[in-house]
């Protein structure tokens, strides 16, 4: 059986109303063939509450007597609290069945983060399934194949893309502008959606052990009068498709730092996940430090992609302290920047080699069937 409302489905939005989705493509992801399912997407836990606005009484009936799965989708987010809303409020209040309901999450850990919650509360554990919606994403946009990692001289060594103020973005920014970095790399941040550097830097303070605050308080001055980093002229509001504009400074670099919104434990505990920023760089054909909560690498070598260890010291991924994580990545940049002529051409030969093997299984892995 299909998805029912596959293509008359809503989004819910925290403070927005909720929005109707002629269309979607989670049976890409996971195959819905064994019974009947009913959508819901979803932002946030919060969001969430706004179910009984989209689900039609007879269908939430059927979801109770377990003839269709209510199907959550919460495939572009990682959040907490929508497992925790399922259970407290789909399953406690609105009494859905936990046997009825299978949630889509971007959150590796989701099936321990259920049981957790399941456990906590003496309920059933509801079905859970981590999927990579980022991963086919970038795969089927339009890309131009580039020729990276020539050998050449690289003025500019790394590429680093920041569109959201996020604390770890803040905190590397700051790392690189306290070690005169920044000239090295292709960096962006700029103001967007209200933030600056005024207004996130004691929250950004509250994340760091206090080795690093003293650090960031002897160099505030600096860090907060940084102008905005701009790299090009696209407005941030559409800086997240995959896009041709940047191709440049994959060309003109040899390795990039990729993040999105994980990193602190402190921010969103017990978490995992992949950008779309890491598999940017694998379609632009470019060696990648991940800027992400601790072993995260493992998600990529579980579905056949190399990293660079022996070429990058990958180390950094197994230390679960943030702070000293966050520590051992500046000094790879670091390290990074300074190769020498001879260590460079080592560099630079021997990572095509993987960036190659990485294109190829980003496309090789867009054809697979359904799981």
């Amino acid at each position: 059986m299909p998805i029912i409302n596959k293509y008359d489905s809503y989004y819910l939005a925290s403070e927005k109303a909720p929005v109707k989705v002629d269309k979607t493509f989670l049976d890409i992801f996971y195959n819905f063939s064994d019974k009947p399912y009913w959508l819901v997407s979803c932002f946030d836990g919060k969001s969430l509450r706004h179910f009984n606005d989209v689900v039609p009484n007879h269908i939430l009936q059927e979801i109770r007597n377990n003839n269709i799965t209510l199907c959550i989708g919460a495939e572009y987010e990682a959040f907490m609290e929508v497992p925790e809303t399922i259970y407290d409020f789909l399953i406690k209040e609105l009494s859905i069945p936990a046997e009825s309901i299978l949630l889509i999450s971007a959150n590796a850990k989701i099936d321990d983060v259920v049981s957790e919650i399941a456990s906590t509360r003496g309920m059933p554990k509801i079905q859970s399934r981590w999927v990579c919606v980022f991963e086919r994403w970038v795969s089927s946009s339009p890309t131009n194949i580039l020729d990276t990692l020539q050998l050449k001289e690289y003025p500019k060594k790394f590429l680093s893309l920041n569109r959201r103020w996020r604390g770890c973005k803040l905190t590397l920014v700051s790392h690189l502008k306290i070690r005169n970095l920044l000239d090295d790399g292709f960096v962006s941040l700029q103001s967007f959606e209200g933030n600056s550097w005024d207004n996130s830097w004691e929250y950004m303070m509250q994340l760091q052990d206090s080795v690093t605050k003293e650090l960031f308080e002897q160099h505030k001055d600096e860090i907060i009068n940084l102008p905005n980093l701009v790299l090009d002229d696209m407005n941030p509001e559409d800086m997240n498709p995959v896009t041709n504009t940047l191709d440049d400074y994959y060309l003109n670099s040899y390795f990039s730092v990729v993040g999105g919104a994980i990193f602190y434990e402190k921010e969103l505990p017990n978490v995992a996940g992949l950008c779309e920023k890491t598999f940017k760089a694998m379609q632009k054909k470019h060696p990648f430090i991940l800027l992400s909560t601790a072993k995260n690498l493992p998600l990529l070598h579980s579905m056949g992609y190399k990293t660079f260890d022996g070429l990058i010291d990958e180390s950094y991924d197994n230390e679960t302290d943030d702070n000293k994580r966050m520590q051992m990545i500046v000094n790879e940049i670091e390290r990074l920047c300074n190769l020498d002529q001879v260590e460079l051409e080592t560099f630079l030969i021997e990572a095509k080699k993987i960036v190659d093997h990485n294109f190829k299984n980003l496309y090789y892995r867009a054809l697979l069937p359904r799981v």
